[in-house]
């Protein structure tokens, strides 16, 4: 499941939704031109529901967004890049590789193929049974989840911080990310844009974030995020061989 891990890594590293992670290419990544050497991922495009295919925009208006990457994530998918369009060549001579629109969170070992967000369910649904997660406690999380769905409609709360997750497993990853934001500093408006929802802060617009000097300060407080060190042993789990 090489491919569907690189996709639950987007959703820890960047708290991206199931789709949006399948929805990534390579091309999405650019360099500031403000900050040379410094990247972001564009959020353009995510794949339809039960299939790999993409459609532009996301879940909600506020999906498409900006996010900037820290140094070790950028480097770790130019690498994975190169080593996907080496093998690629070396599959074939003949194979037109077209980098910009490689999947980042492919399909197994086809690096050709988009996974869809059931691949990347299915992949979560693996990794915490490997860490000592069964099943019943997956079952207990998603009652849990569709009884605070329950409660927010009842309390007339529709905005979609409080719509059920439909994928809890893989969705941990995102919250974790959620959770690691506030400890990194970003401010409430910061982590909203971030994380893809309304923007509720007065005065705060969505387009203040193409800014690439306030994307820049955001960068440098996700930089911060001990758990994403460029180590051995992330490379080792996230490059192919």
């Amino acid at each position: 499941i090489l491919g569907q891990v690189l996709g639950l890594f987007l959703m820890f590293a960047l708290g991206l939704r199931n789709e949006e992670a399948c929805g990534v290419n390579f091309g999405h990544i650019y360099q500031m031109e403000e900050f040379p050497g410094h990247y972001c991922l564009i959020i353009p495009q995510t794949t339809k529901v039960g299939s790999n295919l993409i459609k532009l925009g996301g879940k909600t208006f506020n999906a498409s967004r900006i996010i900037p990457l820290p140094n070790c994530i950028a480097k770790l998918l130019y690498d994975v890049l190169a080593c996907r369009i080496k093998a690629l060549k070396n599959h074939s001579d003949h194979v037109q590789i077209n980098a910009d629109t490689l999947p980042i969170a492919c399909f197994n070992a086809d690096y050709t193929k988009r996974c869809d967000a059931q691949h990347l369910t299915d992949a979560a649904n693996i990794m915490f049974g490997k860490i000592g997660i069964s099943n019943n406690d997956l079952i207990e999380l998603a009652q849990e989840l569709q009884e605070e769905h329950i409660l927010a409609e009842e309390n007339g709360i529709t905005d979609e911080i409080a719509l059920l997750e439909k994928d809890p497993t893989a969705y941990l990853l995102r919250r974790n990310f959620a959770t690691h934001l506030i400890i990194l500093g970003l401010d409430e408006a910061e982590i909203e844009y971030i994380i893809g929802h309304a923007i509720e802060v007065p005065g705060i617009r969505r387009r203040d974030f193409t800014d690439e000097a306030l994307l820049m300060q955001i960068k440098q407080k996700l930089d911060r995020r001990p758990l994403l060190n460029n180590t051995p042993e992330v490379n080792n789990i996230l490059l192919p061989a």
